[in-house]
């Protein structure tokens, strides 16, 4: 290993071709974070030569390091340009050029032609070339952001703008959410570099001076360390170490970074296919990940991460039967690698790829049909990412769709089962991780997941069965104790299961409100099962009184007493009684409903704790066929 600090221009300016490799990540420095560091830095620096200029005084001699370029060269070839690969560094050497490229359109758009030129070797190879098309860029980034790169140093500002019109705003400039990082990155620059040379129109020399400073100080006063690998060194050692500062990697760039260092190995020796060959495939396969969903950020309960991080804990899982940290995410997925069995990096690759499709559902699951989407919206609502193992493994597979939707309905049943008995979830991640071995170990079958379920013990993992979900919809108070969107969902499934053939099915309408049908307030409008009155002030006369009023304050948060209603509707009944003055009770209310479930409740001839546990029982023989348990799968299923 040979390491030198040279000015950043003498580096560009060489005949020299820096090819950034396929495992790389794509280019990530934004005007949130290291833009403007590295523009105040050159801002600073050039100020520092006008200064100098200015009091007749030498040029500034304290260099400003940008840090490591970590090069590896490969074999010289007569004809060709000396390629070099870009182990690490390819963030600042991507900002310098397309700072270059800027600076180079100011110049332009000042008619300072001259400085333009200059600019052009430190972008471009001169011939002779044996393939001048590729050959001629210095920079060649990696496959995603390659080709909008090339297009940025090749055109005008106003040329980028029209090639990508959704881009930007009717004013120029860049849509954060839209535009790719490259184009933000140019134009943000280029913002800044008009804002330190000054407005045309003004003292066009001053300008001329201040675009000049500009440039020598990047090419000039900011150096970087160029670190030469010797054919010996382990490049992936380097590149993990280097990269335990600074910009973030997401792990998986680590385990891109990984596998392709290993395929180039592995292609290295006898009787293997060509470091090409190996290297195409990966690239092909590595594809899927290459897109802006992998990027974006994602949360999973305060952790905030890039979406791959979290697909990459997931898929290790799925594949390994152990539960990933966040924290050590590379590391696990180190010790899967030591351990896996599989043959290559490519298949090591292909392995962990097939559980994307089934992950960005689970991640993006709101503009998709079909079975998979509904368990992914389920599981949002009621925030069980710990299921995505297990789901994972299902999804994947190639069992019959059939025995896929079987286990959906498994995992959605146990998760709103335990939410209704009010069970805890902290052990949850166990119990998915465990089912989602098994199921790899002895096939994707809906027996096997069923008798897995109906195998755990305990409150922290039991399944609940229908005795324990009756008991909970008669005696748990759920109302303040499940989160009102959850428990809208729960009511939702009752009112369409509670259709029959004979009624006309339909979308249930959006923005419907919980609604206690006995009032929270009960006491001036509800009398008491004896037809007496509580007191509203809490002192009762006698101590059947008070049982019978602590029975109803127990029974009016539980299920059997909560409907939905549209929300002008809900405040209008209020307090209301169940019978009564016409327009004045909750009964005539009901049963101009379109819900099923306010039509039921008018049938009914008065409202109180009775008719609260009637409809409680019939509401828990609905949600047992919703949330069927283990048993019933097994008694019944055909698969």
């Amino acid at each position: 290993m040979k390491a030198d600090a040279f000015p950043v221009g003498q580096i560009l300016g060489e005949k020299c071709r820096f090819e950034v490799p396929v495992y790389q990540r794509t280019y990530k420095w934004d005007e949130g974070k290291q833009l403007p560091k590295f523009l105040g830095s050159l801002e600073r620096k050039a100020q520092a030569r006008l200064d100098g200029l200015q009091a007749g005084g030498a040029m500034p001699g304290v260099a400003h390091y940008m840090g490591a370029l970590i090069l590896q060269p490969r074999p010289y070839e007569f004809g060709r340009v000396q390629t070099s690969r870009v182990v690490d560094g390819q963030q600042r050497l991507t900002t310098f050029q397309l700072f270059l490229a800027a600076l180079r359109e100011v110049a332009r758009r000042r008619e300072r032609q001259e400085m333009a030129g200059s600019l052009r070797p430190h972008l471009f190879n001169d011939p002779p070339m044996q393939d001048p098309e590729a050959e001629r860029y210095k920079l060649v980034p990696t496959r995603y952001d390659r080709a909008l790169f090339r297009e940025i140093v090749e055109q005008t500002a106003e040329e980028l703008r029209k090639a990508h019109p959704d881009s930007f705003f009717q004013n120029g400039k860049p849509v954060k959410g839209r535009a790719h990082l490259l184009l933000r990155a140019y134009f943000y620059l280029l913002d800044g570099i008009e804002a330190f040379v000054g407005a045309e129109g003004a003292d066009e020399n001053e300008a001329a001076k201040r675009l000049d400073a500009l440039g020598r100080a990047l090419l000039e006063d900011f150096r970087i360390v160029v670190i030469r690998l010797d054919e010996g060194d382990d490049a992936q050692v380097i590149f993990e170490t280097l990269n335990s500062t600074g910009e973030p990697l997401a792990a998986m760039d680590l385990v891109r970074n990984d596998l392709f260092h290993r395929a180039a190995k592995m292609a290295a020796s006898p009787n293997s296919v060509s470091a090409t060959e190996a290297q195409a495939a990966l690239e092909s396969r590595w594809a899927v990940f290459e897109d802006q969903f992998w990027k974006d950020s994602g949360t999973q309960g305060r952790v905030r991460k890039p979406r791959i991080d979290f697909f990459l804990a997931h898929a290790l899982g799925a594949e390994a039967g152990f539960e990933a940290s966040l924290d050590e995410l590379y590391a696990d997925y180190q010790r899967w690698s030591r351990e896996n069995g599989l043959p290559s990096a490519l298949a090591e690759l292909e392995t962990l790829a097939r559980y994307a499709p089934a992950y960005r559902t689970l991640a993006d699951p709101q503009p998709q049909p079909g079975d998979l989407a509904h368990l992914a919206r389920d599981l949002r609502l009621w925030d069980v990412t710990t299921a995505y193992p297990l789901v994972l493994v299902v999804a994947a597979s190639d069992a019959p769709n059939a025995n896929k939707v079987a286990i959906y309905a498994l995992i959605r049943s146990y998760i709103v089962r335990r939410a209704l008995c009010q069970m805890k979830t902290g052990n949850y991640n166990k119990v998915f991780l465990a089912i989602a071995t098994k199921l790899r170990h002895e096939g994707v079958q809906a027996s096997n997941a069923a008798r897995a379920f109906a195998d755990l013990q305990g409150d922290v993992s039991l399944f609940p069965d229908d005795a324990m979900l009756i008991e909970a919809f008669k005696s748990r108070q759920v109302y303040g104790r499940i989160a009102p969107r959850r428990l809208e969902a729960i009511l939702v499934a009752l009112e369409r299961a509670s259709w029959t053939n004979h009624d006309e099915k339909g979308a249930v309408a959006d923005g419907l409100t919980i609604e206690h049908i006995l009032p929270v307030n009960w006491a001036q409008h509800w009398p008491l099962s004896d037809g007496r009155y509580a007191p509203t002030d809490g002192t009762f006369p006698d101590e059947l009184m008070r049982e019978a009023a602590h029975r109803r304050d127990e029974a009016k948060h539980t299920l059997g007493n909560l409907t939905l209603l549209t929300p002008s509707k809900n405040p209008a009944l209020s307090n209301f009684p169940f019978t009564g003055a016409p327009e004045q009770n909750k009964r005539e209310k009901f049963a101009c409903s379109l819900l099923k479930l306010n039509q039921e409740i008018a049938a009914e001839g008065a409202w109180g704790e009775d008719a609260i546990a009637r409809r409680a029982d019939r509401l828990s023989k609905l949600a047992s066929k919703i949330w069927p348990a283990p048993c019933q799968l097994l008694d019944t299923a055909t698969v």
